[in-house]
């Protein structure tokens, strides 16, 4: 007893002396991993639209293939607006893997490859003071400035997306962070002062502020489906796609930045009470507390403190068995309330007042006679006679021993099992169930003997069963019946008694029929009209209750007769298997027009006749303003195949008034008017391939094949 009090006083020796800790720590930055698949933030933000000055920054991490001419794909970093021309605002990644914006028709391409895998910091500014407009910065650096030709007019009809394009493609590939948009075209220098920073006061400006530390890297963050806008406008976003859990497709950790809030914790011990470090608290009991103070970036530095107090305990109570010693090393030897004083190291008073039981140990000799077994006070089973010793704490917590000298006798049970068919007679009694069979008696020390018999009671059987089937029918026999008749199986049963079947057989016959219809536009199936192609099965029930499956294949061609047109150039959007161009004005086809593209020689009205899968159909007849097109023996185009950089120039001397160059799918790739020179050079920067240069002159419109190489 005096070991196990020793060992009390210095545990309550130990609270009184307290330990003070101090640890630092930094709440982990989080960003977001993107799959490419279907990952995307779509926020409330109805971002900055028309033509007025804007900036987007944002922190990205990918090792994606952007490229196309490298067998990649757009990557889109953040987008709002429509797919009109001119109506979106796309910050991506595209040629080269570089930094790209595009405005809906063109864009403005970086320079820096951007997909090793490490983070870098973009932004794309839109200044219409600006000569150049647009202006691409990578890690702070100005990596291109230059002008896109297509006038923006940012539409209002899509909020901001991160991670995607508005018309849901192009989704990205790695980890974004920090997507910051301000409504004013910010300076080469501020945002480079600004790109390491993360901001807890929000500058003027910052109208949409996504930190995307909204969630716990690689943890378990299905709750965890809204980005936050921090810019104190409350446009907050939805994740959409995510997996929210693992590595990938969920919060990961987030690039490094200066700034942002704190979190620190220490442990504090004090004699009676503590005033927290910001000033605003005083606690007086021991417990856990948190105080918020201001960092020097102006962000919440949150403290939690662990307050351990050693001011004086006023009460204790101790238990003893024969006797009891303190914390102060007293030993009492009866029980009472006692008074003693201390004082801790740390220089707390502690003044205890000690409740003290003394509870007595006892010994206790028992005899004890029992069948098979015997179960004793303290939880204990015996088998065997003899004498045992047992030394417990009684439930005043003292030492008991008891002394018991046990005589133990055995019962008897027998155990048997019998196996019949239909009856059995056992002791006397018939059964015709199956049954566990006790059969008791005593031994001659008077402990129960019993005797078990467990009966199975198996009956033989006849059956007769009327069955009507569908092809073929499985007896219980295992074989299969594909014709009406009577048939008998005498069978064993799996418990060995007779077991007589008798089958009477009626086999129908199902029936599959397979028909296909070709059709132009629709077809009419079993009472309903449908207009794709679509396969129908249609089951009907024979008089036997057998499927009759017919399964009709509808091939139903629908044309698209819908027509392009760009300036004097129209073209069918259904690819059909021909064309044939009519003229409107007198209903008659134009002779060598029979692609689906067709250049109107002349202002007029023109339609196309389209045929596919042996349907025909014609569009409705589209007006065109412009004249026709001359095409020019000699080459007016110097060098050709060139690099993108030439000269145009006519003999005639007649003065260039427009030039507009398309691509192979028609798009106009470079535009320029208000030339009126006769000779032209050229720096289009056009990427290698084929394209149409368009000259509008006095001479009219001239066409002609250009190659860049």
């Amino acid at each position: 007893h005096l070991q196990k009090n020793r060992n009390m006083f210095k545990y309550f020796v130990l609270v009184l002396l307290g330990i003070t800790i101090s640890q630092l720590s930094f709440s982990q930055r989080a960003a977001l991993n993107f799959d490419g698949s279907d990952d995307c933030v779509l926020t409330n933000y109805n971002a900055i639209s028309g033509k007025a000055a804007r900036t987007t920054e944002a922190w990205i991490k990918t090792t994606a293939n952007c490229d196309p001419n490298n067998a990649g794909k757009q990557k889109v970093i953040l987008d709002w607006g429509s797919t009109a021309t001119g109506g979106r605002f796309t910050l991506n990644l595209l040629w080269s893997n570089a930094i790209r914006i595009e405005i809906g028709g063109s864009g403005l391409s970086g320079k820096t490859a951007l997909n090793d895998g490490n983070w870098h910091h973009v932004a794309a500014v839109f200044n219409p003071a600006d000569s150049n407009r647009y202006s691409l910065f990578v890690d702070g650096t100005l990596d291109v400035a230059g002008f896109i030709t297509t006038a923006i007019n940012t539409s209002a009809s899509n909020n901001l997306m991160i991670g995607k394009r508005v018309d849901n493609i192009n989704y990205f590939e790695g980890e974004i962070d920090e997507v910051r948009v301000y409504d004013y075209a910010k300076s080469d220098s501020l945002i480079k002062a600004d790109m390491n920073k993360e901001f807890c006061v929000i500058p003027k400006g910052l109208v949409a502020y996504y930190k995307l530390n909204d969630g716990n890297p690689g943890s378990n963050n299905t709750s965890k489906t809204t980005a936050f806008d921090k810019s104190g406008n409350g446009n907050n976003g939805t994740l959409n796609g995510f997996a929210l859990s693992g590595a990938s497709s969920n919060w990961v950790n987030g690039v490094s930045l200066l700034g942002g809030a704190t979190q620190s914790t220490i442990q504090v011990f004090e004699c009676s009470n503590y005033t927290s470090p910001s000033g605003r608290y005083n606690w007086g009991i021991a417990g856990t507390y948190r105080d918020t103070l201001v960092n020097s970036n102006q962000c919440d530095s949150i403290i939690t403190i662990v307050l351990t107090l050693g001011k004086s305990y006023n009460y204790t109570s101790g238990n003893g068995c024969d006797s009891f010693v303190s914390a102060g090393m007293n030993t009492y030897y009866t029980s009472g309330t006692y008074i003693e004083n201390y004082k801790s190291i740390r220089g707390c008073d502690s003044i205890i007042s000690i409740d003290v039981i003394i509870n007595k140990s006892f010994l206790l000799n028992q005899m004890v006679s029992a069948c098979d077994s015997f179960v004793s006070s303290g939880g204990i089973t015996y088998l065997q006679s003899g004498q045992f010793i047992e030394k417990y704490n009684a439930i005043n917590g003292c030492d008991s021993i008891i002394n018991y000298q046990i005589q133990i006798d055995k019962s008897k049970v027998t155990y048997d099992s019998l196996t019949t068919c239909d009856s059995a007679f056992i002791n006397g009694e018939w059964y015709n169930k199956s049954a566990l069979i006790k059969i008791a008696s005593k031994t001659l020390s008077n402990c129960d003997s019993t005797h078990y018999i467990q009966l199975t009671i198996n009956n033989s059987f006849l059956q007769t069963n009327n069955a009507v089937a569908c092809d073929s029918f499985f007896a219980k026999n295992g074989k299969f019946y594909t014709q009406s008749g009577q048939f008998i199986e005498a069978l064993k049963s799996s418990k060995g008694c007779d077991s007589t079947h008798i089958y009477n057989f009626k086999v129908y016959k199902s029936s599959i029929t397979p028909l296909v219809q070709t059709t132009c536009d629709s077809g009419y199936i079993y009472g309903k009209w449908y207009y794709q192609d679509t396969i129908v099965k249609y089951t009907l029930q024979s008089i036997h209750g057998c499927d009759s499956l017919i399964v009709f294949s509808l091939d139903a061609t629908d044309i698209n007769k819908e027509v392009t047109i760009d300036n004097y150039t129209l073209t069918a959007s259904e690819n059909a298997d021909s064309y044939s161009w009519l003229d409107c004005s007198n209903k008659q086809a134009i002779v060598g027009a029979n692609s689906k593209t067709f250049i109107a020689p002349r202002a007029g009205s023109y339609a196309v006749v389209l045929e596919l899968n042996d349907c025909i159909d014609t569009s409705e007849c589209y007006s065109v303003a412009t004249g026709g097109i001359h095409n020019f023996d000699k080459n007016i185009i110097y060098p050709n195949p060139n690099n993108g950089n030439f000269t145009l120039s006519f003999e005639n001397n007649s003065p260039i008034e427009l030039i507009i160059i398309k691509d192979q799918l028609g798009r106009n790739v470079y535009q320029k008017s208000g030339i009126s020179n006769a000779n032209y050079r050229m720096n289009t920067q056009l990427q290698a391939g084929i394209y149409y240069v368009h000259i509008l002159s006095s001479q009219g419109v001239i066409a002609q094949k250009m190659i860049v190489e």
